[in-house]
């Protein structure tokens, strides 16, 4: 049960996300070109990971874009951060997110925050 409250309290957050997540898959590093879509701290995590895990995750945020409540992105709260989520790449690796207001478009925007082992980013979303 909680697992389908987090999907449709997510669902209202992603109209406007999926496009840029979908311009973003086109580029070789899996990144946007919006970078208010992402923080350095992401840009940096994601540049060091091993190319394997980089594939494993620009099909993890193509899954994401398209059905964010499939269930082998296991998206969850992170306990002790409010708004703060994260999502699954591998049984290795995560990633974390929030949703904020662009203070330009005012549309709803998904910031990646950080990505890499699952311990490392649990310890500092």
């Amino acid at each position: 049960m909680k697992h389908i409250k987090t999907q449709r309290y997510l669902l209202n957050f992603l109209g406007p996300t999926c496009q840029a997540l979908r311009k973003c898959l086109a580029r070789d590093d899996g990144l946007p070109q919006l970078l208010r879509g992402y923080t350095q701290r992401f840009v940096e995590a994601f540049a060091a990971l091993p190319p394997e895990v980089k594939a494993q995750a620009r099909k993890a945020f193509e899954l994401f874009c398209r059905d964010m409540s499939h269930p082998s992105l296991s998206i969850e709260r992170v306990e002790g951060y409010p708004g703060v989520w994260s999502g699954r790449i591998s049984q290795k690796y995560r990633w974390t997110f929030h949703f904020q207001e662009d203070p330009k478009t005012g549309e709803r925007v998904c910031v990646h925050r950080v990505i890499g082992v699952h311990e490392k980013v649990y310890r500092n979303p």
